[in-house]
């Protein structure tokens, strides 16, 4: 039993680490999308609406 912890340990910290990776990755995204958008009304405000 004692010989059979590491696969097992390994195997589960790599898939909770995975869905960190994605988790932070998701919100890094959600930040980024949201700073943008939020410094475009900003402007938008500050300059009038574009002209497209």
């Amino acid at each position: 039993m004692k010989s059979n912890w590491w696969p097992r340990f390994k195997a589960s910290f790599h898939r909770n680490f995975m869905d960190f990776l994605k988790i932070f990755a998701a919100e890094d995204e959600f930040i980024n999308k949201h700073k943008r958008k939020s410094s475009m009304i900003s402007e938008q405000d500050r300059y009038g609406k574009d002209k497209d």
